[in-house]
This record gives structure tokens, sequence and C-alpha cells, in this order.
């Protein structure tokens, strides 16, 4: 049979088959060419359930990883929800041979003691599949993720670094009291389980690594909406918007104007001037508005809550007193800085101001100037195709949404590849024209890219607390001067709080790979037709067993200096090349080739890069 023919045929199979992506056809051909079909076992979707539910209900020491909770719902009644317990997954997951040996490895180097536990860190955001614009979205879940700190910044940058303990569509959740807060204390309670394993105080015996796994919750990773979700903090709502101070308020409350002590303020742009809350102050807070719940009026009570800060919700986090010795929410609390700086953050903010001031003084081509001049530029080639993009930001056609919105519309990714070539820009061409004018827009931007050089490196190297907090302070004062505190959204405020999380931790987490991570449990419900509470626990078991299936990918925890992925086969061209050049025969030596090589643990280049 000719080429024709076998391409026809191929052709035809393909589009026989329900859909899959090409990759995902090709996989699967190749698997079973190499491998074939399991033996004496139907391949139908029974027996391909089957599969998945096994591997979710074998039994370790801690029961089944799939298992059910009942919680308080909203008419006072119990409600169960799924939970893929986290123990039971870690058991499991330390099976899986190249994560066990990288776990073992890490453990080995820091040993954790009950003196010195290591961290836990756990994360949530509620995941749109399907359509994100539909008016009632029944796919639409909370995901709550959570790995240890100690694992390093480069493993925690891996998407299977992180276990899923939740994915529970939120319409169920929302049906329990409290909500996500409620649902957040109860994952918690898995890993410190006073009438049970308690990772802080009986540890828990890894099998075949032979060392006690001692931890404390060492921080919680979340976005602003997800931290209102779980704390019941107002937020940006609220007149007092921080949950970490006491003494900031919205200059629209106009409560510093009528505090006669002046001990409160509205625009505090160093740290030092910063009345900061311990964990028994907000869980005070808490409860101190859930004790005059009976004694107010609801419009008295209403503005309590707002005046506060926080929303009263019975069974929240906070008002849980088995979790008053496990979680304090102050020292947990972690700003993702990518939220911070990148989502309509401060980085969007200043690049529009800047652009807006250059386009006053009569400059009104920059955005094309500037698209012009990204359009020069050559990226890594691990950046992949997405930055071919970037120009597109600031042609004209999306000049009008940015002036619009009053900051520069983009994806988080997006701001942080161009940030580095805004700042060129900026020294090398805008603060040059003549006449001389807004050097001190350009030089308060430039202050901001030097805080995020110093928060991008804290995963690289060790960046000094203090030495964060000076250029947070700096860029602060510098912004201030340039375009004045009006501008200063609550994410501005969120910077004085990072060199904190820098100073206890000795690095920065991020929320650029669980962002990623979605994809993988946006996958299964977006082809569920009808999500109903059967789903769910499907939905969770995919998850999981997706998550193994990771684990066990010899590459996922391969972090050594060498060829990523490296082929066997090299191409004829290479053969041929190898051969002239180094006098190399590939039929008799074993050669592999990659189009990528990781030179550290952090960072990996590709062919056609530069390297200096």
């Amino acid at each position: 049979m000719g080429r024709p023919a076998k391409l026809r045929k191929l052709n035809d199979l393909r589009r026989s088959l329900p859909h899959c992506s090409a990759s995902a056809f090709s996989a699967i051909m190749e698997a079973a060419r190499d491998e074939g079909a399991p033996e004496d076992l139907s391949l139908g979707r029974d027996n391909l359930r089957a599969a998945r539910d096994q591997q979710n209900s074998e039994a370790t020491p801690f029961g089944p990883i799939l298992q059910s909770i009942n919680l308080i719902g909203t008419n006072d009644a119990e409600r169960g929800m799924h939970v893929a317990h986290p123990l039971a997954l870690l058991w499991t997951a330390v099976l899986c041979k190249p994560f066990g040996a990288y776990l073992g490895g890490v453990l080995r180097e820091n040993p954790p003691s009950p003196e010195a536990p290591w961290n836990l860190v756990m994360y949530s955001d509620e995941v749109t599949p399907g359509n994100p614009l539909s008016t009632a979205n029944r796919r639409k879940f909370h995901a709550i993720y959570w790995s240890f700190l100690e694992l390093g910044s480069h493993a925690l940058s891996r998407e299977e670094s992180w276990f899923c303990i939740m994915t529970e569509y939120s319409k169920s959740v929302n049906a329990f009291s409290a909500g996500l807060s409620q649902v957040f204390g109860a994952a918690i309670k898995f890993f410190f389980d006073p009438n049970g394993v308690n990772l802080a105080t009986t540890g828990m015996l890894l099998p075949g690594i032979d060392i006690r796994l001692w931890a404390q919750l060492g921080g919680v990773l979340q976005d602003g909406g997800a931290h209102k979700s779980v704390w019941h903090s107002r937020g940006d709502a609220a007149s007092r918007f921080c949950l970490l101070c006491k003494n900031i308020f919205t200059e629209e409350s106009r409560i510093c104007e009528e505090d006669g002590s002046r001990m409160l303020c509205c625009n505090v742009l160093k740290l030092a001037g910063l009345a900061q809350a311990t964990g028994r102050d907000v869980r005070a807070v808490a409860r101190h508005i859930q004790a005059q719940q009976s004694v107010l009026n609801p419009q008295q009570f209403r503005e309590l809550q707002q005046a506060l800060g926080m929303t009263h919700h019975p069974h929240g986090l906070l008002l849980d007193r088995t979790l008053d010795t496990i979680v304090d929410p102050v020292a947990v609390y972690m700003h993702d800085w990518m939220h911070a700086l990148c989502v309509d953050g401060v980085c969007n903010v200043a690049l529009y101001l800047l652009f807006e001031g250059f386009i006053t003084v009569g400059h009104s081509d920059i955005y094309v100037i500037f698209s012009n001049y990204l359009a020069n530029w050559v990226w890594p080639g691990r950046l992949g195709t997405a930055v071919k993009s970037l120009p597109d930001i600031f042609s004209e056609t999306r000049k009008a949404n940015h002036r619009k919105a009053q900051h520069v519309k983009c994806q988080a990714s997006d701001m942080l590849s161009l940030l580095p070539v805004a700042a060129v820009f900026t020294s090398q061409v805008l603060m040059k024209l003549e006449p001389r004018v807004l050097r001190s827009e350009c030089i308060a931007f430039l202050a901001l890219v030097d805080v995020v050089d110093l928060i991008v490196a804290s995963s690289r190297i060790t960046v000094p607390s203090v030495r964060l907090l000076q250029a947070v302070e700096k860029f602060l004062e510098l912004f201030n001067d340039a375009w004045g505190v009006q501008w200063m959204v609550p994410k501005f405020h969120w910077l004085l709080h990072i060199p904190g999380v820098l100073h206890k931790h000795g690095k920065l987490l991020n929320c650029f790979c669980l962002e990623r991570k979605h994809r993988v449990p946006k996958r299964y419900p977006t082809e569920m037709a009808n999500p109903s509470d059967r789903t769910k626990a499907s939905l969770l078991k995919e998850v999981t067993s997706h998550q193994l299936a990771q684990l066990n990918d010899d590459a996922a925890f391969s972090f050594a200096v060498g060829l990523v992925r490296p082929i066997r086969q090299p191409s004829k061209h290479l053969k041929t090349l190898l051969g002239s050049r180094l006098n190399i025969n590939c039929a008799e030596q074993h050669v592999v080739w990659s189009n990528e090589s990781r030179f550290s643990k952090v960072a990996t280049c590709m062919t056609n890069d530069v390297v200096i």
C-alpha cells in the first residue's frame, strides 16, 4: 500500500472516531502499536470507569483516596461533599517512583522535625470551564490545591507538585453555610486531625522513604476574591479594606477625617506607618461581629460589618474554635504577587498612566510606537508562540479599550514578558525625547520594574526582604509624587505586605503555575453534559487519576542539567551533521537530541536562543 493510500486510511479511521486532539490521537495510536491493548479486557467506557474508580478506592492506612464528609448547609442540615483525602493521596503518590525519589531526596537534605516542621501551602480558586459568559454556568467549581514549600521554587513551578483535595461545583459550595470558608476549614482538618493523624503532633511516616514528615500550615496563597471567600474579609468593598492592618481605611469612607485621635490613615506609603493586626485581633473582630448580630438591628449590623471590613457567616473558618491552634490567619495570609502586579494590577495602572502622560504632551501615537518597538524583539523559545502577539496589545484597535478601562488590559503572563522591554523603552527612548518631559513619571515606572525584578529573582537567588521593602517604599513614594494617591488601588497596598512573606519563607510564591493547573480539572467538566452529584465524584476521580499518572512521568521531577525530554532517534540531517562535524557514527553511538536543554534547576534554553 502506497503512502497516499495509507494516509487516506489513517484519516478515515480518525474521522470515524469521537473527537480528540491530533496529539491525543497520535499518542493513543503509538501506545497501541508499542504496547497493545490490555488482554482479556474490553476497552468500553464501563471498564475505563471501573479502572479509574479502583485507583481512587484502593486501601491506604488513611482509607481510600476518595472519601465523603458532611458539612453544615445553609438550612442547618448536613450536606455531603467528596474529597481526595490528602494523606491517602500523598501515601499513594510517594509510591510513584519519580515523585517518591524526588521527595525522598528533599527530605534527606532538609529533614523535618516537630521543632522545625515543613510548611504546608494551600490554594483555592473558582474555575470556570465551558462558556465563561454563560448566565448560569453549572460547570463552575471551586478547587483547593496543596503542596509543601520545602519542595523548592523549581518544583513548585511544576503543576505535578500541587495536589488537589477538592473540586466541588460552585452551586454546591454556595449551599454550605459560610460557603467556601467552611469547606476550606474542613480541608485543613485533614492534615491536622486532633483525633487522628496530625502532621504537627504525630507526623506521617512515608512508605519507602522511612522518614517521618512533620508539617505546619505555613501559608494560604490566593487572589483577592478567594481571600474574601475564605476569610470573609470584604476587601475593596469595605471601609477597612485590609485584613492585616488595623488602621487602614478607605478615603471614601471619611472615617479617617472623623478620627480625633489621628490614629487612622487612608494612605500609608511606609510599612512603619501600618498598625499590623495579629491573628488574635482578626479572630476577635469576627467573634465581636458574631456577638453583635443578636444585639443590633439589621441596618446597624450591616454598618458594623462595613466599618470592620468583615462579613459574618455562621460556620465561617474564623469562628471554628477547633482551628484556633492550627490556623493563624495573619501568619498564613499570602498575597499573590502575580495578581497584585499583573492582573489589572499595579503594572497595568502604571504603564497606562505613563503612556497617558505622553499622549497629554503631544505624543498621541505612543501606543503604535511601542507596538512597533515590541515587534523588533526576539524572545526566548521557552515562552512559546504567545509572545508573538505582544505587539497586538498596543495596537490602535486596543488603545481605546485601555483608555476606557484606565489600565492596560492583557494577560498576566503577557505583562510580565513585556515589562523588561517597556523598561528599556522608557530609559532609552522616552527619557531621551526632546524636550525632556515626564522624567518623574519615567523614574517611577522604572522603580516599579526594580520591584518586579526583585520579586521574580527571589525564586532563583536569595533576595533580602529589607531590600525588597526599600524598593517597594521607594516606588510608592515616586508613584505618589508622579500621579498621586488617587490612582493607588488596594493592590498597591498589598506590596507593603509582600516583603514580610519573603522574610518569613525566603521565597515568594505566585499563582502562574496554579492557574495553569486548572487546565486539567477544566478539561473534564467541559464535556459533562449534565452536572450532578454523581459527576461531582467523577470529576474529582478523573483529576486524581490524572495527577497520579503525571507523578509516574520520569521527566516530571527531573531538574538535572541536560536535555529536556530527549528523542532517541536523530534525524537524517542531524546524523549527517554529527558525522561531518564531530566524526560520530550514529549507528554505533547512543545519540539523543532535543530542542530544549536545562542549564540550572530553574531555567532552560531552546534552539535559536542566544546564550551569553
